[in-house]
């Protein structure tokens, strides 16, 4: 490969780090870490503190594991929306990922409500380009 292609792929030219970019990557990372805990722990532990609408709803009986595993999906996409915000061709695309996303999210906790929050905040950033 040459040196030329090996610089251009393995650097952050071309990306910038945004408000938009900061606010996604911290709601992706929150509903993420939220899915892992639900996983890993349990619903029960997770949302201690939550009054009872706040739970997701889980329907038709699925399990909690399958709700931990659609957690860490969903905020492995919030991330990866907030990787396109960051890049200079698509950021509009990025900010409607991590919209869809984030809103996808409220099922399995929205990442404790706030990144819920600041998964809409930055996926709006991204569509304005901020």
């Amino acid at each position: 490969m040459p040196k030329a292609d090996y610089d251009k792929r393995f650097t952050m030219e071309g990306h910038r780090i945004t408000a938009g970019v900061v606010f996604s990557t911290i709601g992706g990372v929150s509903v993420l870490l939220q899915g892992v805990l639900i996983l890993l722990v349990g619903e029960d532990i997770v949302f201690v503190e939550l009054e009872s609408m706040l739970k997701p709803a889980i329907p038709l009986g699925i399990g909690t594991g399958l709700v931990g595993i659609f957690g860490i999906i969903v905020g492995m996409c919030i991330l990866g929306g907030a990787f396109l915000v960051s890049t200079d061709d698509v950021p509009v695309i990025g900010g409607v990922v991590v919209l869809c996303f984030s809103i996808v999210s409220v099922f399995v906790g929205g990442g404790w409500i706030i990144g819920l929050g600041f998964a809409v905040i930055g996926g709006v950033l991204g569509l304005f380009k901020k």
